[in-house]
C-alpha cells in the first residue's frame, strides 16, 4: 500500500492542533514510520497488539517540542 503523503500530513496536522501534544491514533506501520521520520522526537507506543484487517493498530503518540 502506497502512503498518501498529502493525506497523512493533513491527518497529522488535524490530529495535533495548537496545544495538543498527545493523542491515541490508529496507524498503519507505514504511517507510524512516516510520523517517526517527520517528528524524530515523537514517542509512539503500541497500545493494542491486535492488528485490524486493514493492517492498522492503535498507538499512543506524544510529540515533543524542541
Amino acid at each position: 500500500m502506497k502512503l498518501d503523503i498529502d493525506y497523512i500530513n493533513r491527518f497529522f496536522a488535524e490530529s495535533f492542533p495548537d496545544g495538543v501534544y498527545a493523542r491515541e491514533l490508529r496507524l498503519s506501520l507505514a504511517e507510524a514510520d512516516y510520523l517517526r521520520e517527520q517528528y524524530p522526537r515523537a514517542s509512539l507506543l503500541v497500545t493494542d497488539t491486535a492488528v485490524s484487517p486493514d493492517g492498522k493498530r492503535w498507538y499512543e503518540v506524544r510529540l515533543r517540542s524542541g
